[in-house]
């Protein structure tokens, strides 16, 4: 039974229909102010291939990207950006910690971060799939991600 044109149209828009669908997306959940320089982001990314999202909180301070704070099920990284007086770009990395022995206490905006984060978990604002809540205390030097510039 030869394939019919038709039906071969019909395929390939299921296919594509199904590749669009399963892509990774990121959206924007919150944003704190409208300043275009002195700001912070909290964006949900979807994974489809692992059936997860993960938050990316982008500080911004005169302009320039101050730190990214990643947040999954079971890590959240801190990357703070430093430039020199030759724009040379230095990062510092630090992991949030549950417990109470943190070398690094949460400041200001972290503590206003991690409750936005929370707000953003418990109402399910613009995640496909669920984030694991934790109760993180301060931060931790990172010792496992060590970045050579």
């Amino acid at each position: 039974m030869p394939f019919n044109r038709y039906y071969l149209l019909f395929i390939l828009a299921l296919l594509t229909i199904a590749a669009i669908a399963g892509c990774d997306t990121s959206r924007l959940v919150y944003k704190n102010s409208d300043s275009k320089k002195d700001y912070w982001t909290i964006n949900a990314v979807t994974l489809t291939h692992c059936g997860c999202t993960e938050l990316y909180v982008d500080h911004f301070k005169s302009g320039k990207k101050d730190f990214q704070l990643f947040y999954s099920d079971k890590l959240a990284r801190k990357t703070l950006f430093e430039y020199d007086n030759n724009k040379t770009l230095k990062t510092t990395t630090l992991l949030a910690t549950t417990r109470s022995d943190y070398t690094t206490p949460f400041d200001k905006i972290d503590l206003d971060i991690f409750r936005n984060i929370d707000s953003v978990i418990i109402n399910k604002t613009g995640l496909v799939y669920s984030i694991q809540r934790t109760e993180y205390k301060g931060f931790i030097n990172d010792t496992t991600y060590i970045r050579h510039n």
